[in-house]
């Protein structure tokens, strides 16, 4: 029994332990047939739509391959957030431009016409302005009326007057 024991190695080798997955485990094969079990693993990206282990070690480039496109569609789409933002600032600021642009010019207005009305107050104050003829519209009605009147007027250069006494008598 000692030359048994001899023979026994007790030294604790540091030495690199034979890597396990349980996935190649031929005794967890019944295990892993289950539906739910290869679904879940399906998920996770251990096993492929066929039921075939992936090795992530091989998958590796391919992995970090689309993670940065991942990446890259992330930054994409933040520069073209940014872009869309500024775009929508600068339509604001113009808008606000050509609103603040019309609003001065309707002030201006408003002070030339003010302007106006105060030189005209003070020169009619002083006696300066003429008041220009204006006509009203009653003016022009009555104008006009006296031209229909002469277009009526008799061929011998004579208005036309009715008596209005003599039509008076004769309803009586």
């Amino acid at each position: 029994m000692k030359e048994r024991e001899a023979q026994f190695d007790t030294r604790f080798n540091l030495g690199k332990l034979p890597s396990y997955n349980g996935l190649y485990d031929g005794n967890l094969r019944h295990h892993f047939e289950n539906r739910r079990i290869q679904g879940h693993l399906a998920k996770l990206g251990m096993i492929d739509s066929e039921g075939r282990v992936v090795d992530l070690e091989k998958a590796k480039g391919k992995v970090s391959i689309i993670l940065q496109e991942f990446k890259n569609a992330e930054r994409a789409e933040e520069i073209r957030l940014r872009e869309e933002a500024e775009m929508r600032r600068r339509v604001q600021k113009k808008r606000h431009e050509t609103l603040e642009r019309g609003r001065r010019a309707e002030r201006l207005m408003k002070i030339k016409d003010d302007r106006k009305i105060r030189t005209e107050i003070l020169e009619a104050a002083r006696g300066v302005v003429d008041v220009p003829n204006v006509e009203t519209s009653a003016q022009r009605e009555f104008r006009k009326f006296q031209k229909s009147k002469m277009s009526r007027s008799l061929p011998g250069g004579g208005h036309f007057a009715p008596d209005l006494r003599k039509d008076a008598s004769a309803l009586i």
